[in-house]
Formats: structure tokens, sequence, C-alpha cells
């Protein structure tokens, strides 16, 4: 039986989320709500689940939960029941739920629990045990994330709740980078931390339906394709353990023993609600294992046809006239900006979620001009690169052109900036631009540029190098790095030349066939680099201050550009081929991390040149191949952004 429920949460929330913008409320987070009906089911593939516990719990803020991080009392999840109508007696059980108090399912897996919250709470269900029809079995867990508890007064009707395995898939993927298992999901107190999480909950609604508990083919915006067949496997291989008597049957085994918290290492799961967090910190581990799991009577379709490389759960979103999947930037509240790589003159602007928030249209004029590389400072305005127009375009973080007075691009006096690729926002809010060629002076030799312009886009200083600069990136003491192909140059936050290493780490490359593109640096002021050879060869450097290098390769590495660093330290790098396009995962010690390459031959990468990671986990990935966007969802640490505040506090490359 469905019911139409008038309870606490509001339905936009839980549907598409809260979308995280710059006009966007800050809830109260000192009043407590009254308590309000919730009700839905349980269900094991099409079987309802009877007697199973309830449980409503709110991510914390004392302590992040993760990968690899243990579970503890920082990190501990929040019990939302208390023991009013609707909820039992405290769980004697106690160990991974924590005494929390529970609610049970009836006969038809039906629940009616009475629900309080704070506004600004992050919320999600979690179902343990019960009978599937074969017997109590103690392995079942299923979890559904419903969302930021909203303010007072923010009511209205939400879908009857079906809990199952969907549901559990896109809950322990969207916020696989804040949990630890299925009772501690957890991140640390501070602004950027809470809207990373709040957008960790909300990008669940991207992948199920609430209401129903099925896998989404497209997202509620209506601009992203999610990967359905992929969620589905991933249930039935659930719900193959959770049709069963319990942890000693064989699919139960062959779950727990291949989605280890290690993957194939360390500790198993007890019930499939953390076997399913544990796949989702560890996509590439056991594959086969898992996805031959599933029985023939699987209960969810469409599925995947034959075992996939991993199981990374990626969106792919489009944006109209082709405005998408140039390169990228993050601004503080989790939105992605990005220009194009077939319409030059626009700049697009998502939500956390994939959602235009700027138009159909993007984002246009100021000067807009080949828009190019692209950089958010501090007040979430976002400046631009326009390499036909020679010049910079500031737009503010609602899309209007803030530069020369609104109604052009910043310039220099003396053409200093010409056909300008990348730019970057150092810890002053000083704005640094690469420029591919400078011939002023110089006859007819090409030579590039780095070009300092002031927070309000003055001209400061002005550098010529020999070779064409790519990509800059800035460590803690406030150094520039500069990658300008056949090494990487290192400049003072004047544009003074420090140094310049052009024999790159590996000598089987030889002095100038390395080829450098990407560069970032991490929380230990490690600069990384990618490159790639004439000859085919690829590999990943890591540089310290004084100019010593290791060079690393394997991990799918293959004509690497993008690179970016998550908030574990963990390097991410995008493959720009079309020859098994891959996104690679190396360790902050260069070791390739398991299941990477990621969604290699999945068909969902094309030519994918910049990467950007969010303060929720994801990774984001432009495709210029197809001038479209691919979010790997949940699958890094959450991390500082944008660059430029990470920069400025001295905290790049760490969790928020």
């Amino acid at each position: 039986m469905r019911f139409a429920v008038i309870v606490l949460f509001s339905s936009s929330l839980f549907l598409v989320g809260c979308a995280m913008t710059e006009d966007a409320a800050s809830p109260s987070t000192t009043h407590v709500v009254s308590s309000q009906r919730l009700q839905g089911e349980v269900h094991g593939g099409q079987q309802p689940i009877a007697g199973a516990h309830i449980y409503l719990l709110a991510a914390n803020t004392t302590g992040y939960g993760g990968n690899g991080i243990a579970p503890s009392t920082l990190n501990a999840s929040l019990s939302l029941l208390t023991s009013v109508p609707g909820s039992t007696a405290l769980d004697a059980s106690g160990g991974a739920t924590n005494g929390f108090f529970y609610s049970t399912t009836d006969a038809n897996g039906d629940f009616d629990i009475s629900v309080s919250c704070t506004p600004g709470q992050q919320v999600y269900m979690y179902a343990l045990g019960g009978n599937p029809g074969a017997g109590i079995n103690s392995a079942v867990g299923a979890m559904a994330i419903l969302g930021s508890c909203p303010p007072m007064g923010n009511f209205s009707t939400i879908p009857y709740v079906s809990i199952n395995e969907v549901s559990t898939i896109a809950a322990a993927y969207a916020f696989a980078g804040f949990a630890s298992d299925a009772t501690h999901v957890s991140s640390s107190g501070t602004a950027l931390a809470q809207i990373g999480i709040a957008n960790a909950f909300e990008n669940a609604a991207n992948l199920v339906d609430l209401g129903s508990g099925t896998a989404l083919a497209t997202t509620p915006a209506g601009n992203g394709v999610a990967p359905q067949a992929t969620i589905n496997s991933l249930a039935n291989t659930l719900a193959a353990c959770v049709n069963t008597t319990g942890p000693s049957s064989t699919p139960c085994n062959t779950l727990f023993s291949n989605a280890k918290s290690g993957g194939s290492t360390a500790t198993a799961g007890s019930d499939t609600a953390t076997a399913a967090i544990n796949i989702a910190h560890n996509s590439g581990a056991n594959v086969a294992a898992l996805f031959n799991n599933a029985n023939a009577a699987a209960p969810f379709a469409p599925v995947l046809s034959g075992v996939p490389h991993d199981f990374a759960i990626a969106i792919t979103f489009t944006a109209p006239g082709n405005a998408i999947g140039g390169h990228m930037a993050i601004d503080g509240l989790g939105n992605i900006w990005s220009t194009s790589s077939q319409n030059k003159n626009v700049v697009t602007k998502m939500g956390s979620s994939g959602a235009l928030l700027s138009g159909n249209n993007g984002y246009v004029g100021g000067g807009l001009n080949y828009a190019d590389g692209i950089a958010i400072d501090a007040s979430g305005n976002a400046w631009i690169a326009n390499k036909s127009g020679n010049s910079v375009t500031e737009l503010s973080s609602n899309g209007t052109v803030i530069s020369s007075a609104g109604t052009g691009p910043y310039t220099t006096p003396g053409g200093q900036i010409q056909v300008p690729d990348a730019i970057a926002i150092d810890g002053l809010g000083n704005v640094w631009v690469t420029s591919l060629q400078y011939n002023i002076g110089k006859n007819a030799i090409t030579y590039g540029s780095l070009t300092e312009l002031s927070s309000t886009g003055g001209f400061l200083a002005f550098n010529q190098e020999e070779s064409g600069p790519y990509s800059i990136a800035f460590d803690q003491s406030g150094d520039v790095w500069v990658t300008n192909g056949p090494g990487l140059a290192e400049f003072t936050n004047t544009d003074v030349p420090i140094s310049i290493f052009r024999t790159g780490c590996n000598t089987s490359l030889g002095i100038g066939s390395g080829f450098y593109t990407g560069v970032a640096v991490d929380a230990s002021d490690n600069v990384w680099t990618t490159s790639s050879t004439s000859s085919g060869g690829s590999s990943i450097q890591r540089w310290s201050a004084t100019g010593s290098c290791e060079s690393f390769t394997g991990g799918g590495i293959n004509t690497p550009e993008g690179i970016g660093i998550d908030g574990d330290g963990n390097v991410w790098i995008a493959n720009y081929t079309i020859n098994d396009p891959g996104i690679s995962e190396f360790s902050n010690t260069g070791v390739p991390r398991s299941g990477s390459p990621y969604l290699q031959d999945s068909g969902i990468l094309n030519y994918p040149s910049d990467i950007a990671l969010d303060g929720s986990g994801n990774v984001w990935i432009g495709n210029t191949g197809s001038s479209s966007i691919v979010e790997i969802v949940g699958q890094a640490a959450p991390v500082v952004t944008p660059l430029s505040a990470g920069v400025a506090g001295k905290i790049l490359g760490t969790r928020p």
C-alpha cells in the first residue's frame, strides 16, 4: 500500500536536492522541528522484508568518515529516533548500531515512524536484518538517502520511501567520501565541509527515484545520463545475499569476501549496506566475482551485458549548444564552471548535481572570445582566458560581467597577453595567465609568457619564456609553478624566475623529448606534472621544492593531461587519448590505485583533457571530444574548493 504523507522533509530537497547556490538561505542549526510521520517499505529485490530494524540517522560533524578511516565515536552517525510513538526501545544488540533506537517493519515490509531532525542535518535511513522470505537474515543492510532537513515551515508531501538494494547503491556511492561504514557517516564541522556533504547527499537523487526505489536513466534536471544498468547490476549482487538465509550462504560469503574495506584486504562488512560502501571505495576490485554473484533471478533490470572494467558510477552531462567539455573550475559551493571545446564564446555554470545554473544559453558577453582556461577567486567570481581575444574576462558568481567597468575584458598596456591558455588565482587574489606566444622584440621566434594581474585586473608583472607555458599551480609558500613544454618552471609571487628544470625526471626521455602539460601541488608542497613523448611514452612526475624528481608509470596512463589532488593526497589524471582512455589514480607515493584506470573501454570518455575534484568526493572530467562533462560519483576524498581557497589557506590537497 502506498501513501501520500505530509512529513518533515521537503519533496524538493529529497527529489532533486537543495540547490547550493549563492542565493540559498543558510538554514538554522538551533531549532529542532517537531515530530512528523514518515512511511515506506523495505524490500529485498521484489520481496518485502518483515521485522527489519529501521534507523533514522544523520551524518555527524565532529570528524570525517571515509575510505581508510576507521569507525570511531568521532565519526559515528547520529540517531534521530527517540522513545516516542513509532519507535521501540533501545536496540539491545549495540555493536554496529551503537544502541540506536529503531522501529520495525511489519509483515509486508512497511514502516511508519515518527521523525524529528534539526534543519541542515543530512538524513538517511538504514534498515538492518529481518525476514525476506527464507527466514531471518542478519546480513541484510539497506539504505536510502533523504537529504537535508529543511527549515521550520518548509513542509510538503514526499513519496512513499522505498528502501531496497538500488537505493542502497545510490546512498553508498553518493556519500562514499564521508562513510566508513553504514553507521559511521560524518564530515568536519567547517562551512566548506557542510556544503560538501550536503551536495553529496543531494547527488543520490541523480541515481535513484526515492519513491519507487528504481535506478534512474536520466537525472531529474534532464541533462544527465545516469548509469542505470551499472546501478542495477550492483544492486543484483546485493540482492543475491539479501534473499538467502544469512551470512553463511554462498552469495553472502562471495559478496563479503570480495567487498572488504580494502577491496580484497582488511575488514569484511557484516551486512550488505556496508559491503556496498566498500565497493564504492574500491570500485575496481574483484569486479568479475561481484558481477557474477548476481543469480539468474536477478530482480533489477536492465543490467550490464558483461563484466565491466570497473564499478565506477559515472554520470554524463551535456548542455545546449555544446557549451561544456573544455576547462573546468569548481567554486566554494560545489558548482562546476566550464568552458567549451566547441562553443568558444560561452561559459557554463552547473550546480553540484549537474543542473544548469547559467540557463540554456550559458554566460556570454564581456569579451568572451575562444574562452579557454578558467579559475575561481575567493569571492566566487570566475576568470576566463580568451585565447583569440588576447584578454581576460571576469564574471560574477551569477554571470554578470565585472571586467573593464562591465563592458569588456581586461587587457595589458603592452599587449603581453597573447593567445592566453591557462589561468589561476594565487593566495593574494592575484590572477596569473600563460600566453602561448609572445613575439614582441623577438623577430619571428615564437616565445611564451607569464603575466600577473591584480585582483581588479590591473597589470602587475610579466615574464617571457622560450617555450610556450601551459598550466599553472601554486605551492603553500606562494611560488608559481608552470609547465612549459620540455620542462617545469618556478617563479616567485612577483613573477621572478627561480629555476627551470628541462631534463625531466626520466633520463630515458632525453632533454626536450618530454612534453609537460598538467601541474598540481599537494599538501606537502610536492609538485605533480603529467608528461608524454613523441614516441608514445607517458608518465607522471613528483617534484620536490629543490627540483629533485621521481617519475611514475602504470595505472593506465596514456597521453596524460589534466591532473588534480584529492583530500587524501591521491593524484588523479585525465588521459587525453582515443585509444582506451581512462581516468588514472595514484597514491601520494606514486603507486597506482586498485582499479586504475577507471571507465576504460566504457564508451563514456572521449578525449578527456581536464579534471577537477570537489568537496563531496566527486571527480569531474571534461570530454573535449563530445563537449560533455563526466562525473565519477563519490570516488575520491573530498577536497577544499576552489583551488584559490586551498592556496590562500595553505590547505591544498586536504579535506574541508
